[in-house]
């Protein structure tokens, strides 16, 4: 087998070839700098933006926290309305039923004064006895006004 023998080049052909590698690497070089500028800028923008967000985000519970506090606080003022309406019901049912009561009572009371006029005047009518005695005893059956 043969060896193969390395072949020469000329000077100036490889000084133009290191010269185009070097530019080659300088373009990558470049390349890479401004890739890494532009991920540096991206990283602080998004950084930026993630500060931001959280804030958003901090505002955003903030409002919720308000409203619900301010919900609570209706919640309980509603509360509150109910039992005093619940009150007043309650009030106004007793003071009706009183009041049936105490009526109830006065209608008996008339009732029974009816009938025991009507049991006098029966017993007076029956019994004639002086005109006198007569008139005084229909004054007493006739209710004073008050």
């Amino acid at each position: 087998m043969k060896k193969a023998k390395p072949q020469k080049t000329n000077t100036a052909e490889k000084a133009g070839d290191s010269e185009k590698v070097t530019m080659k690497k300088l373009d990558q070089v470049a390349d890479i700098a401004k890739a890494a500028i532009s991920v540096t800028g991206k990283l602080a923008d998004w950084g930026k933006q993630t500060s931001v967000t959280k804030a958003s985000i901090e505002a955003s519970k903030a409002r919720v926290s308000a409203a619900e506090e301010k919900t609570k606080q209706v919640a309980w003022n509603a509360v509150q309305k109910m039992s005093e309406t619940d009150r007043l019901r309650q009030k106004d049912a007793n003071e009706h039923d009183q009041a049936m009561a105490r009526l109830q009572i006065e209608h008996e009371q008339m009732m029974t004064l009816d009938r025991e006029r009507e049991r006098v005047l029966d017993k007076i009518l029956e019994e004639p006895a002086s005109l006198d005695q007569l008139a005084h005893s229909y004054r007493a059956l006739i209710p004073l006004k008050p």
